[in-house]
């Protein structure tokens, strides 16, 4: 077991606002993957799984080791022996100042990976998630409908990992579609379904992920999606209900595929070569490689959660990937 000190911890704005605004669902447990979670997700409480934090006490055996590639081959994930005090270690924990774990529930940070930027993990790991989803072949036109921080990653890995594919960003608020003209640089950031057609020459996309957490969002998407294209979807709904409009028109006669997906699991298609701990690997060397600058990140403290979620709650695109900070001496 190892006692750590939080120094950072990221709000993932799209679950954390379902609780926020009491529409998480209630027929599904919350994600195995966070031995802290209760039952269900609710607020107030201490949410969120992007903890950034220092090892302050290690108790006997010590855990997690660093990350490794070894001769260029499978990632290995960062975790083993190998926790020592003053660590500064990543972990599925809520918004607490302190936590004790085990010591194989924390990854130590890879050299060159900021303690800011690391809180950015699960968001990394559900951007290659959706790409894994969706497995544009090379050439396919790409749409990324909905550019949040999870929108952004993705639109920015797909860049990163599939350069000779045309990519298009969809974004209705002004701010974001701003965000992504500037860091992602894609081939067209556009406002609507039929601007990216026009950003495309008039090529649909061959695939589409759709991270916005609105109805209309998988309305843009089903208009923009090729027929015999794919559509990934990685919003989660909650429990309001969904005004759907695309599903009535062209979309009926395209082939077009609806793909659901999660990032606790993997798709069974992949199931039989990759692991989550092989992605998550990955997730940690994309992370690195990820050019930071341009990407909006605001700081709060802790103490101002409250003002921080009704803020994301009435403003939400006016603000970019809000991350806690700690301050020292405070907190259990």
């Amino acid at each position: 077991m190892a006692r750590v000190r939080t120094l950072y911890s990221a709000i993932s704005a799209g679950t954390e606002m379902l609780a926020y605004k009491g529409a998480m669902p209630t027929d599904i447990p919350v994600d195995e993957s966070f031995a802290h979670a209760a039952a269900t997700f609710s607020y107030p409480a201490t949410l969120g799984y992007c903890n950034v934090g220092r090892v302050e006490e290690v108790g006997s055996p010590a855990g997690a080791s660093s990350i490794k590639v070894e001769g260029g081959g499978e990632l290995v994930p960062p975790v083993g022996p190998g926790v020592s005090v003053g660590d500064l270690v990543f972990s599925f924990q809520p918004h607490v100042y302190t936590y004790t774990a085990p010591v194989t529930d924390l990854q130590l940070l890879p050299p060159g990976v900021s303690p800011l930027h690391a809180t950015l993990l699960p968001s990394v790991e559900t951007a290659l998630s959706l790409l894994m989803d969706g497995a544009p072949l090379l050439g396919d036109v790409v749409a990324i409908v909905g550019q949040g921080s999870v929108g952004l990653l993705t639109a920015a890995i797909c860049r990163l990992a599939y350069p000779l594919c045309p990519l298009l960003t969809v974004e209705t608020d002004a701010h974001r579609r701003a965000a992504s003209a500037a860091w992602v640089r894609p081939t067209g950031a556009v406002a609507s379904a039929d601007e990216a057609l026009a950003a495309a020459a008039g090529r649909r996309a061959d695939v589409v992920i759709e991270v916005t957490g609105r109805g209309e969002g998988l309305d843009t998407a089903v208009g923009v999606v090729a027929d015999g294209g794919r559509v990934v979807l990685g919003s989660w709904y909650g429990s309001s209900p969904l005004v759907l409009r695309g599903l009535g028109g062209r979309f009926h006669r395209s082939h077009a595929t609806l793909v659901a997906s999660q990032v606790s699991s993997l798709p069974a298609a992949l199931g039989g070569r990759w692991s989550k701990p092989r992605r998550l690997g990955l997730a940690w060397v994309v992370l690195g490689r990820l050019d930071w600058g341009g990407f909006r990140i605001e700081t709060a403290y802790v103490s101002d959660a409250p003002r921080v979620y009704e803020q994301l709650a009435t403003v939400g695109g006016g603000l970019g990937q809000v991350i806690f900070a700690y301050p020292t001496g405070v907190g259990g």
